[in-house]
């Protein structure tokens, strides 16, 4: 019996994703701790740092809390394999994204044109990287995509769409910039749009009695995330980018894989579909317009140009044969890709504060870099006073910062911290606080080691742990 093409590419594409869970490690950015994992510990154990965003109700509190069920349920048996736990549910999660690729591409083209495009959302480095991260934005992607996905089919299908499209601005609120795409693209092909804006409107529902028993208001976080990055524009403190930079890191994304996507979408996209094409170009502008740009914001648009690229590659290339050999060209290449990321980033960071947790005599720990840099609570696991330096400036309840080195000092004068942490590798802002105030945080730290009697007792990679 000749085995059926979705299940080989499903099966590959869960193969991928396992192979970079086990190899994953540490965040990739700090969102990836606390506006996820270190707010959902929080909410499970009752310690942890609460970031400003939540403080001041810019984020929905829907995404950790779905980290805190997954916490609650696997904790019984330790807090690392609860953390295990949360990755092995993204990597899940994550294959949603593939299954509907292949639910949107088949609705308005060839079997053949939506496996391709299948293959393509499935092998493809980055949504490798980001499967088992807990990031809103790859997350919300799941949610999203699906709302593309069924918006396409029948009424009870969209229906759906709408519930999905709201769970991905819970995630993430920029998600609802797709609401008049797809309300447009459904108008014009004469269907039915009821049922789609009421699903949207009970999740908005939904949405709206979350925030109103967290926030004690309705639909804050929405506005207030709204606000804050766009009409106020106050997330630009986090640094500005040109127009064009995400022209410009979608060439770098692709490398040597540009030229053939480019081929490919000048010969075929009058025969893309438009629900794709619509929702490619309305991300790739709206955020283009926001002054602070990071590349992961326009993660959608990567899936989306691999949808076009996949499906057009089949219009183009007619035998099954070369089709495939394409398939495998392209597979390497993600492969080459891949292997070039580093997925462990700031691993022995969070080794060293783990490792700090298990100690009984653990009674307090500094931590030699910003907060926002470090692994949070969620990795130290006990419930003993943290202190960061250098400062971030940030004002956060439960966060005690030493803002000079004087203050430092007299942190190590408390017996209470009787461990510390020296990353040996040095973060953007700590740089920005040494090039800013002169001092070198490092020796800093070297001499109140010294003088204070702490002694280094275990190392991960560059991070060292100290004890006295």
């Amino acid at each position: 019996m000749k085995p059926k093409p979705l299940p080989l590419i499903l099966v590959f594409a869960f193969v991928l994703r396992l192979f970079v869970f086990v190899r994953s490690g540490g965040f990739f950015h700090s969102d990836e701790i606390f506006q996820s994992l270190e707010v959902a510990f929080f909410g499970a154990q009752g310690f942890g740092i609460i970031p400003f965003e939540f403080v001041y109700g810019m984020r929905s509190f829907f995404y950790p809390l779905l980290i805190q069920a997954i916490f609650t349920f696997t904790s019984f048996v330790s807090a690392s394999f609860a953390l295990f736990s949360t990755h092995f549910t993204h990597v899940l999660a994550s294959m949603l994204i593939v299954c509907f690729t292949y639910l949107l591409v088949r609705s308005h083209a060839s079997q053949r044109e939506a496996l391709s495009a299948t293959f393509f959302v499935g092998v493809w480095w980055e949504l490798l990287v980001y499967s088992s991260r807990t990031l809103s934005t790859p997350v919300m992607l799941i949610p999203l995509l699906g709302a593309l996905g069924l918006s396409v089919r029948g009424p009870k299908s969209r229906f759906f769409a709408g519930i999905l499209l709201g769970i991905a601005g819970m995630i993430r609120p920029p998600a609802f910039i797709l609401a008049p795409v797809i309300l447009l693209y459904v108008w014009r092909s004469k269907q039915d749009i009821r049922s789609f804006v009421f699903g949207l409107f009970l999740s908005l529902l939904f949405s709206g009695v979350l925030d109103w028993v967290i926030y004690g208001f309705p639909f804050v976080s929405t506005f207030r995330f709204f606000y804050y990055n766009i009409l106020s524009n106050q997330s630009a403190q986090f640094g500005v980018a040109p127009f064009v930079f995400y022209v410009q890191k979608i060439a770098l994304s692709w490398r040597f894989m540009l030229i053939p996507l480019l081929g490919v979408l000048v010969f075929t996209w009058e025969k893309q579909h438009r629900l794709v094409l619509a929702s490619a170009f309305v991300w790739l502008v709206v955020f283009s317009f926001i002054p602070h740009k990071e590349y992961r914001f326009i993660l959608p648009l990567t899936v989306l140009l691999l949808i076009m690229f996949g499906t057009g590659l089949s219009m183009l290339v007619k035998k099954n044969t070369h089709l495939v050999w394409c398939f495998a060209g392209f597979t390497l290449v993600s492969v080459l890709l891949l292997f070039s990321t580093n997925l462990a980033p700031k691993e022995t960071f969070c080794q060293a504060q783990t490792f700090v947790g298990n100690q009984a005599a653990a009674t307090g720990l500094i931590l030699f870099d910003t907060w926002s840099e470090t692994c949070g609570y969620v990795y130290t696991q006990k419930n003993i006073p943290l202190l960061f330096f250098p400062s971030l400036g940030d004002s956060i309840p439960r966060v005690r910062e030493a803002k000079s080195p004087r203050e430092l000092e007299l942190a190590f004068l408390n017996a209470t911290f009787n461990y510390a942490i020296l990353s040996g590798e040095k973060s953007e802002p700590v740089i920005n606080y040494e090039n800013r105030t002169g001092f070198n945080t490092t020796r800093i730290a070297q001499d109140l080691l010294l003088k204070y009697g702490f002694k280094q007792v275990m190392q991960f990679g560059p991070a060292r742990v100290f004890a006295r």
